[in-house]
């Protein structure tokens, strides 16, 4: 995955197998490297409006704090694995779309869990 980060000092965000490494538009230089999935990262994204970026995985998505690249929240799941996390156009939700259909949207403002959607994949 690919992304640029919207803050006040844009950054590239590249996704290579477990880690995710950060570059600095203005130096052209990589500024962090960020660790923490035990499988591939399959989505990279920032946040409109917000100091956050996620990466996610099959079983974790990582909320991270662009200002100084800290871990913001790990959202873990056993049940079924990940296929997708996104934020809202606005930043003010994550959204976690996972293999069984369900659909987890957590408040980036408080990190609470919102509400979850489901629906049938087969009915289409």
């Amino acid at each position: 995955g690919l992304c640029f980060t919207r803050g006040q000092h844009e950054a590239v965000l590249l996704a290579v197998r477990r880690a995710v490494y950060v570059f600095s538009t203005d130096t052209q230089q990589r500024t962090n490297v960020l660790c923490g999935h035990k499988h591939k990262v399959l989505t990279v994204s920032a946040a409109a409006n917000k100091d956050l970026a996620l990466t996610q995985s099959s079983d974790l998505t990582i909320l991270w704090n662009t200002l100084d690249w800290s871990k913001h929240r790990s959202l873990n799941e056993c049940a079924a694995a990940m296929h997708q996390a996104v934020f809202s156009p606005l930043g003010e939700l994550c959204g976690i779309l996972f293999d069984d259909s369900r659909i987890a949207l957590w408040r980036t403002a408080t990190l609470d869990f919102e509400e979850e959607l489901i629906w049938d994949a087969r009915g289409d």
